[in-house]
């Protein structure tokens, strides 16, 4: 007898300039943002066994999945006072567990697992191994800020109860957290600005898990 609960979130968003894209915008702000915000998987299993040899499987598995991409690519020109290009991703997984086995040879067994996969970039200019030799320009009066984030947390929850003669309880938690995070200025990009120009990569890990 066995229970599988299995939760995924997969999701992508960008925003971009495309090749060859033209943006003049003297006295104002320019903006490209790609945001994933509240990612959340959640997987929840419960049950148990009981009576003479009987066991019982339970597995909650969690998995949050996205791809976070603001670029703006190859042979684009931007003009600008002050300029951001930024991704920001938020994935939350979670995994909750609890099994029971009462009685002679009852058992119950459970594994509970929670993943956190965040890929998120920032890119000015080509993509490697994509440069086709056109240049990759920025004129900013004002501050340039290319930016990357990701916050990814990981809980697992596992709880078992097991009671009677020879009764058996065996439970596994597992937390996991996986992904890549960066920002990119590509072959053949060039940024003039007269502000402070800042490229950041920024990330916030929490993986946690409990038996």
């Amino acid at each position: 007898n066995s229970t599988i609960i299995v939760t995924e979130y997969n999701r992508s968003v960008q925003a971009f300039l495309g090749s060859d894209a033209t943006v003049v915008s003297p006295t104002g702000n320019v903006l490209i943002q790609a945001r994933n915000a509240d990612s959340h998987a959640h997987a929840t299993a419960r049950g148990g066994a009981g009576g003479g040899i009987a066991i019982a499987k339970f597995i909650a598995e969690s998995t949050a999945a996205t791809t976070t991409s603001a670029h703006v690519d190859e042979g684009s020109d931007v003009s600008s006072a002050g300029f951001t290009l930024r991704a920001d991703a938020t994935d939350y997984a979670e995994a909750d567990l609890f099994t029971l086995g009462i009685g002679v040879g009852a058992g119950a067994v459970g594994d509970a697992t929670a993943n956190a996969q965040a890929s998120v970039s920032a890119r000015f200019g080509p993509a490697g191994g994509s440069q086709s030799g056109n240049p990759t320009r920025l004129l900013a009066t004002g501050a340039v800020l290319i930016q990357s984030t990701a916050d990814q947390e990981a809980q697992s929850d596992a709880d078992s109860v097991s009671g009677g003669g020879i009764a058996v309880g065996s439970i596994r938690s597992n937390a996991n957290v996986d992904g890549s995070n960066q920002v990119v200025l590509g072959d053949n990009a060039r940024i003039d600005s007269f502000g402070a120009i800042t490229l950041r990569a920024q990330s916030s890990v929490d993986a946690d898990a409990d038996a």
